[in-house]
């Protein structure tokens, strides 16, 4: 009877160290597949660790280095994380009532979020845009862009400086996404240059959709329009240059000395153009920027539109 029991012992040992063995001769295989990749691209540095690798006999080590990492995690864990610790009934009940109240206020908090956030705003016909009602939950509001084939439908806001709205939401929510705003510099519609800013977000939303301007498909299918309404008017305009810029200053000018000064500004604007929209620009004209984060955040996506009509709005 013991010697059948030692042979199961014995038999479960070597059970359990062939398959240690043979996952980690699985993973010393791959590390030494890494190793060559790596050995190519980088023009035969690591020839020296391929050969000390090549020659081991006891894959083991693989393992050996998972024991250390456990164990140092486990340390870990138990050094740095704080332990549960017992408290009375009445304190627990009490905090619970709370957790309760903030619960609630969370969720009216996200319902008022989730009303007014890009995605609710995106559906919103430009027919059915009031102005009042947005100003009530936001007074910065001074217009509405929509740009055509994009997901760019939003109200615009606009306050005493170009930081406020990197980092808040239209309810002034603080928020990575931020929103669509107008340069601070701005006197709303009237400048020879009007300028809007918006984060390139991953999901598409605020001006992450800026992207489909860059394509052949948006090119040729879209009518290149962009629409900014206001409390009294449309205006409607003509994007007429895009293209991919450095994170200067130069192309976001308000002012300009003379019309000499501003008709070469524009030439300059249409010729960086990575698509020729065949549209004339000159001092006569007032144009609107949009401008956004590339997608490795290295330089700015900017499109130009030139201003065609504007209407009034009863």
């Amino acid at each position: 009877m013991k010697k059948l029991f030692s042979n199961i012992i014995d038999a479960t040992i070597n059970g359990v160290i062939f398959i240690m063995n043979f996952f980690c001769n699985i993973i010393y295989t791959i590390l030494i597949f890494i190793m060559k990749i790596l050995n190519k691209i980088f023009k035969n540095k690591f020839n020296k660790t391929i050969n000390y690798l090549s020659k081991r006999k006891r894959p083991e080590i693989i393992l050996i280095i998972f024991i250390y990492i456990f164990s140092f995690i486990t340390i870990f864990n138990l050094v740095y994380f704080p332990k549960v610790e017992l408290v009375d009934d009445n304190i627990i009940k009490k905090e619970e009532v709370v957790d309760d109240s903030n619960k609630e206020t969370k969720v009216e908090e996200k319902v008022e979020d989730d009303l007014y956030s890009f995605e609710s705003f995106g559906k919103y016909n430009l027919n059915d845009i009031n102005f009042e009602e947005l100003l009530k939950v936001n007074n910065d509001v001074v217009s509405w862009i929509n740009v055509d084939s994009t997901n760019i439908n939003y109200p615009v806001v606009q306050t005493k400086d170009n930081e406020y709205y990197l980092n808040h939401s239209f309810t002034k929510t603080p928020t990575k996404s931020g929103w669509v705003f107008m340069d601070y510099r701005n006197n709303h519609m009237n400048d020879n240059n009007t300028i809007f800013y918006g984060h390139n977000l991953i999901n598409k939303t605020s001006f992450g959709s800026i992207s489909n301007i860059f394509t052949n498909k948006w090119y040729k299918e879209s009518n290149h329009s962009i629409i900014i309404l206001t409390k009294d008017k449309k205006y409607t305009y003509q994007i007429f240059s895009i293209y991919y810029s450095k994170p200067v200053v130069d192309y976001l000018k308000v002012d300009f000395d003379n019309d000499s000064e501003y008709n070469e500004w524009l030439t300059n604007l249409k010729n960086k153009s990575k698509k020729d929209f065949n549209i004339d620009v000159s001092s006569n004209d007032k144009i609107v920027t949009l401008s956004t984060c590339t997608d490795d955040n290295s330089g700015r996506k900017v499109v130009h539109g030139k201003l065609i009509s504007v209407e009034d709005i009863n």
